[in-house]
């Protein structure tokens, strides 16, 4: 069992969490195992890997053989972050087209 990337959250077992990634467990063959990701502050779960598959946080898994699964997460960025990005993209544009439209025509060359 992981979680990607390092330290973006964990998962949660039937009884208890895992301590460290990645982690080998040993457990009953033809158990069904209740899989949780939990994401850290600023991360979001957003899917299974490996013996696993979909976006639900809570699963279960089947125990019918070796089995490993991945809990992905993705960082998010801060409402902030975000407002003040697009501010200076959209400041950027008008600069650029500010500056298009100032734009002086050569002049011709001198004629003697």
């Amino acid at each position: 069992m992981d979680v990607s990337p390092a330290h973006s959250g964990h998962i949660n077992l039937e009884g208890g969490s895992l301590a460290s990634y990645p982690s080998y467990q040993t457990y009953a063959y033809a158990k069904n195992l209740t899989v949780e990701a939990v994401a850290a502050p600023g991360y979001r779960f957003v899917g299974w890997s490996g013996a696993l598959s979909g976006n639900e946080p809570v699963t279960s898994l089947a125990l019918d053989s070796d089995k490993a699964i991945t809990a992905n997460f993705v960082l998010l960025l801060p409402l902030w972050l975000i407002i003040v990005l697009s501010t200076l993209a959209a400041l950027a544009a008008v600069m650029l087209l500010w500056r298009r439209k100032r734009r002086i025509p050569a002049e011709p060359p001198l004629v003697s």
